[in-house]
């Protein structure tokens, strides 16, 4: 609990100091409205009831109402601009936790236990619901209340010490019955967290317009209905337990509040007929009572209620604790690779398994490709194509052997200094609500070589038919006139990113024609063919079109490479390739 409270607390006060001062100097403010509702009042009362003077009775009353306008105006403005700050802080925030998550291991951001840590840390970071930093924002309530609590019982003391001891048993009484309703739901709502994922995916894909045409199509809306009915029901299982629970405690948290109530009361009642206490002290000491309990209770019951970060921060810090791909740090992680460098690939007996798996997906995987090579990597789907793609790209890090670039260990060299070298068009390739332009040239702006990639991946006519031509937002996300590209369109597009990587010495096409008919997937890869001459291609593939412009062909099955060689030496050996092409050679006669 305190580790969380501290790290958002460091955390804060690194992006938005003032903040921080804020929320303390808030708790100012709250002080003194208790000394303000305990004190004021005794002398209004006393000098209308005791002293019988009027005059004294309303300079006290303005002094009053002046002070409580005063600290009212003070806490409103103090408010307001932690209001503020608080967003401030959250944008810095948002910014931090999403260079994380972009920089992190692919295979983890993609894992279901990944995605439950993830739902259970943003109850720590948004309070379970009640907004981002709340945790930090009740710890420090909290010290003002304890503050409040100091003076509050130094007044009831002056009326009697034994009377602080018996609302501190019955206060600690009830606080104990309400720890065991939190932890109660606590352990609940833990178990709610994947359930309110999945409730979260349902609710989003209503509004997702990618699923339009599917749901549409295939009339899915009383399908997908009845399966959001059904998770809506799982998440009433336990909101009912909840309820149960609250019940149960609730009416034995009633009773002791209630003896509380009585034992007051008797007290302070009992010591004025005693001819102990004037109206004014009848009424301060009853009010310093019931409100010692209360803040009492708020005390216990803050730290009851932050007790369930302390699960949940603890998910937090598996998930901002994830791997960074992009980290140099290190003296093992500054090798920096000439641009003009030419390239040379080698997989050195890889080996590659998924967090969640037994099994390799990769299984000693031996190969090396010289610059400007071409090579097609084949094979049916899941036969391990694009694991094999990921790891040349870093997306993952192989589980055993090495991958080496120009003799050097991959994971040695500065990952922007690698990354440069490589250019990709993935099978599941996104493209942002951003403009053409910016989905191409990703804010690097040059004209000239836009139009050029434009003309080779045979856009060009469509892009200058658009409102604002290579302005144009791609999708209707931001802009009612956006512009929503066919299926081959937006490969063409991914395709066009590629192009445009000059300074990439190797260019990964990953099923980059799946889109396309027979006949554009082979006038797509002339094109690449023609464009991509002096550098290394290596296309990924179970469609075998792009065999015909590749030196070598590189055959997958099960994980493993089982052939390798030219299309000629291939189909002369009656392998799995000749299988493959058996199979397609209809499409492209």
């Amino acid at each position: 609990m305190f580790s969380g409270i501290r790290y958002l607390l460091s955390h804060c006060w690194k992006f938005n100091p003032k903040y921080i001062i804020l929320l303390f100097i808030r708790q100012i403010g709250n002080i003194m409205n208790v000394y303000l509702g305990l004190l004021l009042p005794q002398y209004i009362l006393d000098a209308v009831f005791i002293d019988r003077n009027a005059e004294m009775a309303w300079k006290y009353v303005i002094a009053f109402i002046a002070i409580s306008i005063l600290i009212s105006l003070y806490t409103h403005f103090v408010v307001n601009a932690i209001s503020i700050e608080r967003m401030n802080t959250f944008r810095h925030f948002q910014l931090y936790l999403g260079n994380k998550m972009m920089s992190a291991k692919f295979e983890d951001i993609e894992s279901e236990e990944f995605l439950n840590i993830k739902s259970k840390a943003e109850k720590f970071l948004y309070g379970n619901g009640t907004g981002f930093a709340s945790v930090l924002e009740s710890a420090i309530d909290l010290i003002g209340k304890g503050v409040s609590l100091i003076t509050i019982s130094g007044i009831i003391a002056t009326l009697n010490m034994e009377l602080i001891l018996i609302l501190l048993v019955i206060v600690v009484m009830s606080s104990f019955i309400s720890a065991l309703n939190q932890k109660a739901n606590i352990k609940i709502n833990l178990e709610k967290a994947v359930q309110e994922r999945r409730n979260s995916y349902f609710s989003n894909l209503f509004q997702d317009f990618r699923f339009g045409k599917e749901i549409r199509v295939y009339n899915l809306v009383a399908w997908l209905s009845e399966k959001y009915r059904t998770q809506l029901e799982k998440m009433m299982v336990f909101y009912r337990r909840n309820s149960r629970i609250n019940i149960k405690y609730g009416i034995l948290n009633l009773l002791v509040s209630n003896v509380q109530l009585i034992v007051s009361y008797i007290y302070v009642v009992n010591e004025a007929f005693k001819g102990v206490l004037t109206v004014g002290a009848f009424t301060k000491y009853l009010s310093a009572i019931t409100t010692f309990s209360s803040t009492l209770k708020d005390i216990i019951y803050g730290f009851i209620n932050m007790q369930q970060y302390t699960d949940y921060y603890k998910a937090y810090e598996q998930y901002i604790s994830i791997e960074d791909i992009f980290s140099d740090k290190g003296s093992e992680m500054k090798i920096t690779l000439p641009d003009t460098e030419k390239i040379e690939i080698e997989f050195v007996n890889v080996y590659f398994r998924y967090n969640s798996q037994s099994d390799y997906s990769l299984k000693n995987v031996s190969i090396k490709f010289s610059d400007a090579e071409k090579i097609a990597v084949v094979g049916e789907n899941g036969a391990g194509k694009s694991t094999f793609i990921k790891l040349l790209l870093r997306i993952y890090k192989p589980t055993k052997g090495k991958i080496l670039l120009n003799g050097i260990d991959i994971q040695t060299i500065s990952y922007d200094s690698y990354i440069k070298k490589f250019a990709a068009v993935f099978q599941d390739f996104k493209l942002f609500s951003f403009s053409v332009e910016e989905n191409i040239q990703f804010g690097n702006t040059d004209a000239s070589l836009l139009n050029e990639v434009l003309v080779q991946t045979g856009l060009s006519d469509k892009v200058m038919s658009l409102p604002q031509r290579e302005h144009t937002l791609i999708y209707k996300d931001f802009d009612q006139y956006g512009y929503t590209p066919s299926g081959g369109e937006a490969q063409k597009l991914a395709m066009a990113r590629a192009i445009s990587q000059k300074e990439a010495r190797a260019v990964i096409l990953d099923e980059p024609t799946s889109a396309l008919d027979p006949l554009a997937e082979i006038e797509v890869y002339n094109r690449f063919h023609t464009f991509f001459g002096n550098k290394m291609c290596i296309y990924i593939s179970h469609r075998l079109a792009c065999t015909q412009f590749c030196s070598r062909i590189i055959v997958f099955q099960n994980g493993k490479i089982v052939e390798s060689g030219s299309q000629k030496e291939l189909l002369e050996s009656d392998g799995q390739f000749k299988k493959m092409y058996e199979m397609q050679k209809w499409m492209y006669n």
